[in-house]
């Protein structure tokens, strides 16, 4: 131990780390505050409104910050109860940074150099990442601890298919919100029960197609997702659902927002540009859809605007359109919702 301290405060040593931070300056211009993960991502309370402050911040924070923060906003709204699944994404997202780090010196192509291992893990890994991220996360323990995503997909296939299964309810609340603006005199309110029971409506129709269209093949099982289910996801995840569902139709390439975010593959650097627009679709779910429910008494009302309004702060609503519906489903919709 004489021998580590004796490093430790060794001339080398201390000329090693004053280059290193050189190198670390001319690359940054130094460190940037910014709050720590541990902070804003770490135990049974995720700090949602704050990781999206930083987010939508014009600083970049460290590097690799953002892109560990977007991993644990996106299991938390996906899974507001999982702390386990947000940790194994999270720990995803940095190894990926450290492997990125470590591509971009060379290391596919060229054998190990103490250069190279240096730039990598010091200088695009970052000294400010290494002690916020990497070190919080039990160091090379949470090589061992992380989970495969085979794993991953297993776990939370359940809870994808009651988000998909609110979001498709939510289209059909969506829908009657914009007849219903057209239309009060003739259209009822948009109701959490009647989306319900047009969902289980439209559930029986696809059943009794595909009976029909099926020859000596076994009809699939068209779980139908009880109303209790998801009550009790529409009741805990207040906060969550304005933005999984603006995510629903605000598109990724060939895919939606929340495919990507079901995907664990939600990352500040690529998706971090679409922040700003996906706020303003959610704010457009509460101000549109949620303000004029009417099986929830004004307080609860208020609830969900509020946790919204909260959550993604003060941000101009952006007006979007439901997903397109076949005319069965439209025609089950205007029965239920038309008085």
């Amino acid at each position: 131990m004489d021998e580590i301290g004796d490093l430790l405060e060794s001339e080398e040593l201390k000329a090693a780390v004053a280059a290193i931070e050189a190198l670390q300056m001319k690359m940054r211009g130094g460190d940037l505050a910014a709050p720590s993960v541990r902070s804003l991502a770490f135990g049974q309370t995720f700090q949602a409104k704050e990781v999206l402050q930083v987010l939508r911040s014009g600083q970049p924070g460290h590097f690799g910050q953002k892109d560990i923060l977007a991993a644990g906003l996106s299991a938390w709204l996906l899974f507001p109860k999982k702390m386990g699944i947000r940790m194994a994404w999270m720990t995803h997202a940095m190894l990926d940074h450290m492997d990125d780090a470590e591509l971009k010196v060379g290391f596919a192509e060229h054998p190990w150099s103490l250069p190279r291992d240096l730039l990598a893990r010091y200088i695009l890994t970052g000294s400010s990442f290494l002690g916020d991220v990497y070190g919080e996360f039990g160091g090379y323990q949470a090589f061992g601890r992380s989970t495969a995503s085979d794993v991953l997909d297993e776990i939370i296939a359940n809870d994808v298919k009651t988000i998909r299964t609110i979001v498709r309810v939510m289209a059909y609340l969506h829908y009657a919100a914009d007849t219903y603006r057209k239309n009060p005199d003739t259209w009822r309110k948009p109701s959490m029960n009647r989306a319900i029971e047009v969902l289980r409506a439209v559930r029986q129709k696809e059943m009794e197609r595909h009976k029909a269209t099926s020859v000596n093949r076994k009809t699939p099982n068209y779980t139908y997702l009880s109303r209790s289910v998801l009550l009790d996801r529409w009741t805990s995840g207040r906060g969550t659902l304005a933005l999984l569902y603006a995510a629903n139709r605000l598109s990724v390439g060939k895919r939606s927002l929340l495919d990507v975010l079901v995907s664990g593959t939600f990352s500040y650097r690529h998706h971090g540009h679409l922040i700003h627009q996906w706020l303003q679709m959610a704010q457009y779910v509460s101000d549109h859809i949620f303000a004029l429910l009417d099986d929830h008494a004004k307080k609860n009302r208020q609830r969900l605007t509020t946790f919204t309004r909260k959550l993604i702060g003060d941000v101009a609503a952006l007006s979007f359109s439901p997903v397109f519906m076949r005319k069965e489903e439209r025609r089950i919709i205007e029965a239920s919702f038309f008085k």
